[in-house]
């Protein structure tokens, strides 16, 4: 894989924005296509666009993007004439080039646009992933605070909450969709050592209202030697790729001591570890250089191997990742934890990318090739992918850009070492907090969405327990290259069925039709396919996780709470008494709230005025209780015959994070067999089950099973029963025949109906009537008219 970055890299942008052309962009699609076209998830609002083997002009992949986007653009921007569509990157994969596109109006970018094309080597786009957001019908709303003013402001929240920044803020200018229209906002990136990593604040209307923050660069927590000390002990190693004679400096790696540094800093860096006069780095993890010291020079050999190792791995798999710097011994107060972090712009090591590896106490994560490894995912990762670490939807929050990019960091570190088990090294130095052995498990059952927690590097494991399933069945050379190839493809706004479904196109080039379907399969029953972030709430219950505001200090009023990711749901049947719904937090007593929505779910915008807007009907607080509902109250008026959804939302401003556990249930009241619970003039009572094809009624203040009738047929009664008969069409009528009702002729005068061998006809009265065969005078008649035969006159 090349790297080829446009804008990125200062060359003039192509900017495009051209006139929808005539006819319907469907149609076009399908008749220009060599292909069958499928279209996801429906042709009116595409996400992904599949199967396209669609030839394009232009003499280089980034000119026939520009021309498919062009020509298209009625699919993929309706109505919306402003946008323009830049290229922002190529990225070049041994399966053919991934040219990824930004949405910008007025060179600016719009928050979560964009769209990511794939082209196969013969040179015909193959598929499009989509996050385009047309604004043509949007409102421009006034300008926004200025770049350096925002930038101050975050600077001020987070110093007020106690944090610490670790080098230059960055704060760039982008477009906003918020209820009112198109707002200039400003996305401020902020390196913290306090609390540890990397977020990213946006800000939005003239006086800089925080709208929303998250993590941006993801942290990891890990350990190392071939796989690392648990696995066994050290050995010679080639280090390969040396540029120095004196210091362990390379063509893809710089490794430097950050002892003596500020706090999760390179800020005194140094290279203490130094060759034999053979040239050669034989320093043993003992005495002065074993890893519990704060400035071992065994850390800088060992983190030299390690970026060295997984680079080859990767670069084996098809790709090109730049050179990196790399910190070990770098130092982390008690408040961080043991530690490592990968960063895109480490001020103390000249703005680059780099690896971080934390000293915290006397444990040192640099002798761990897990963490190494998995932090270098994070550096692929970012030079392949447009996926944005947050996103915001309808429904709050979404981390699962962030959640894609933790996962491919464990599932390739993991592979490269052949072991599912994420950190085991890291886990035995601190078992009391991991039982298990392991930070994560990649082997696993977990699903969506029952296994998700609302937190990045916990809810990988529900991507990365598929992928290590798939690599079972396939094996670590099929399945490896078929993720990396996916990566650049995942949209900015990638989530679990889009990713799931570029992961399946991409298998079918690799795989036969019938190993395809058991892809596909282990797709289906871990649920990915088709995951969404809404939970049904059970007794069992379900723990998530949630941010705080603490981070915004002063300005934490600018937010009244932060929504969890994770919605929870449950139904609450008609005749249902009770309703009980409970929550507990971790650390105990923590303020979360539950916003609840009748038969919809929790909903939230961005208004220009007023920040995070949110629509639900009524809060919850103090952990829940029971709710009585025949009585309900205005303050929780639960309704039976409903479905209620629950968004929780930390208005807590002493932990920076929450944990909770939410349980739910619902009351039926208790009927003997055969009988259930329903409402019955406003009150729960017992009643029958009805039979398969029956449905229940209230007829006279009493509870019936009564016959589902079909098409062409009522219920009626006869002789006391409820029975269905049919609906006679004109010239009919209806009439009891032989015990059940039947539809007969009207006959004109002088004649009656008689059914003989199964039709009806008329004959004459003087024939001897209905053919019945009953005596004259007889009390029971086999033909009843209901009612009584007309006579049509002739």
């Amino acid at each position: 894989m090349r790297l080829r970055l446009v804008a990125a890299v200062g060359v003039a942008a192509l900017l495009l924005s051209l006139s929808a052309m005539a006819g319907d962009p469907v149609e076009r699609l399908l008749g220009e296509s060599r292909a069958v076209p499928v279209l996801w998830p429906d042709a009116e609002h595409p996400r992904l666009l599949r199967n396209l083997a669609l030839p394009l002009p232009g003499d280089t992949v980034a000119d026939r993007a520009l021309a498919f986007a062009a020509s298209y653009r009625d699919l993929l921007l309706p109505g919306d004439e402003r946008s323009e569509l830049s290229v922002e990157r190529v990225v070049d994969l041994p399966g053919g080039p991934v040219v990824q596109l930004g949405q910008r109006l007025g060179g600016r970018r719009v928050l979560g646009g964009g769209l990511n094309l794939s082209f196969a080597l013969t040179g015909e786009l193959e598929t499009a992933a989509s996050s385009l957001r047309p604004i043509g019908g949007l409102s421009l709303l006034p300008a926004g605070m200025e770049s350096a003013a925002a930038a101050r402001r975050v600077s001020e929240a987070v110093r007020s909450a106690g944090g610490v920044l670790r080098g230059e803020l960055f704060a760039e200018p982008v477009w906003v969709i918020t209820a009112e229209g198109l707002a200039a906002g400003v996305l401020v990136r902020a390196p913290l050592s306090r609390p540890l990593g990397e977020y990213e604040f946006l800000l939005l209307g003239a006086e800089g209202r925080i709208a929303a923050f998250a993590p941006r660069l993801p942290m990891a927590q890990g350990y190392a030697y071939p796989k690392n000390p648990y696995r066994g002990t050290y050995e010679t190693v080639t280090l390969p790729d040396l540029t120095s004679t004196e210091h362990l400096t390379g063509s893809y790696a710089d490794v430097y001591n950050c002892s003596g540094s500020s706090n999760a800093t390179c800020s005194a860096k140094q290279q203490r570890a130094l060759p034999d006069n053979d040239g050669n780095y034989f320093i043993e993890p003992t005495g002065d250089n074993e890893p519990a010291k704060a400035d071992d020079a065994f850390g800088e050999v060992q983190g030299y191997y390690g970026i060295n190792t997984i680079r080859a791995y990767f670069v084996n798999l098809g790709a090109s990742p730049s050179a990196i710097k790399v910190g070990v011994n770098v130092p982390l107060d008690d408040t961080m934890g043991p530690n490592a972090f990968y960063t895109d712009r480490e001020q103390s090591l000249g703005n680059g990318p780099a690896v971080m590896m934390g000293q915290w106490r006397n444990i040192d994560l640099a002798p761990d090739n897990d963490v190494i490894f998995h932090e270098y995912g994070h550096h692929v990762f970012g030079q392949m992918s447009s996926t944005g670490m947050f996103n915001m939807d309808q429904y709050g929050p979404v981390f699962w850009g962030l959640m894609f990019n933790e996962g491919a960091g464990d599932y390739f570190s993991c592979s490269a070492l052949d072991d599912p088990s994420m950190g085991e090294y890291f886990a035995s130095l601190l078992p009391a907090y991991f039982p298990d052995g392991y930070l994560r498990m990649l082997d696993n059952q977990r699903t969506c969405p029952e296994g998700l927690y609302g937190e990045a590097h916990d809810d990988s494991m529900v991507w990365t327990g598929f992928l290590w399933e798939v690599r079972t069945l396939l094996g670590a050379a099929v399945a490896d290259p078929l993720y990396l190839a996916v990566i650049p493809k995942l949209p900015e706004n990638a989530d679990f069925p889009a990713a799931t479904q570029l992961f399946l196109d991409e298998a079918a080039k690799a795989v036969d039709a019938p190993t395809l379907a058991q892809v596909r399969a282990i797709a289906e029953r871990r649920g990915v396919d088709d995951c969404q972030r809404f939970i049904t709430l059970t007794q069992d219950g379900h723990t998530g996780f949630v941010y705080s505001r603490q981070i915004l200090g002063q300005y934490a009023n600018m937010l009244p709470y932060i929504p969890a990711e994770l919605h929870y749901k449950i139904e609450v049947p008609a005749g249902a008494t009770g309703l009980e719904v409970r929550w507990t937090t971790f650390p105990i007593g923590l303020d979360v709230a539950m916003l609840v929505r009748k038969d919809q779910p929790v909903q939230h915008t961005f208004s220009y005025v007023g920040g995070l807007q949110s629509t639900y009907d009524f809060e919850l607080s103090g952990g829940g209780g029971s709710y009585d509902l025949l009585q309900p109250t205005t303050a929780a008026p639960f309704e039976p015959g409903h479905t209620y959804f629950f968004q929780p939302a930390n208005k807590d401003m002493t932990n920076p994070q929450a944990e909770y556990t939410i349980r739910g249930s619902v009351t039926m009241p208790d009927c003997p067999a055969g009988q259930e619970p329903a409402v019955k003039n406003g009150q729960v009572v017992c009643a029958p089950i009805c039979e398969a094809g029956q449905e229940r009624i209230i007829e006279n203040d009493e509870f019936l099973c009564v016959p589902i009738c079909g098409t062409g047929t009522e219920r009626v009664k006869l002789e006391g029963q409820y029975v269905c008969a049919p609906i006679c069409g004109a010239g009919f009528e209806r009439v009891i025949y032989e015990g059940a009702y039947d539809c007969a002729p009207l006959c004109d005068e002088g004649y009656m109906p008689e059914k003989k061998d199964g039709q009806w006809k008329c004959v004459s009265e003087s024939s001897g009537g209905c053919g019945c065969g009953a005596a004259p005078g007889a009390s029971l008649l086999p033909l009843v008219l209901v009612p009584l035969l007309r006579r049509r006159p002739r």
